[in-house]
């Protein structure tokens, strides 16, 4: 991708995207703080449970329920998903490279 002759990918990507990324642990740890607070709010990952559960159970015909994060960040809601659900496929996407951790 060229931004204004230059094309330095990470030069490209903030010239297109200025908003902060979970690429240091300052922002991993507002990350985290953010996710904390979200699951507080919620009392839990997501609302409306009864829904979700329906929606992710596991299926007797054999097909894979699939969840996806767009905008993953530090990975934290598509991890704790993918405990909860752990026969369900989760997908977490975001311009930086996620660390899961195992």
């Amino acid at each position: 991708m060229e931004v204004s002759g230059n094309t330095d990918n990470e030069s490209n990507l903030q010239a297109v995207y200025s908003l902060p990324r979970a690429s240091n642990a300052t922002e991993r740890g507002r990350l985290d703080a953010r996710h904390k607070g979200l699951m507080l709010s919620l009392r839990g990952l997501y609302t409306p449970v009864d829904k979700v559960r329906e929606a992710l159970r596991l299926r007797e015909d054999g097909r894979q329920p699939a969840i996806l994060d767009v905008g993953t960040g530090a990975g934290n809601w598509a991890e704790d998903m993918a405990r909860e659900f752990p026969h369900a496929k989760v997908l977490g996407i975001d311009l930086n490279p996620v660390n899961i951790s195992s």
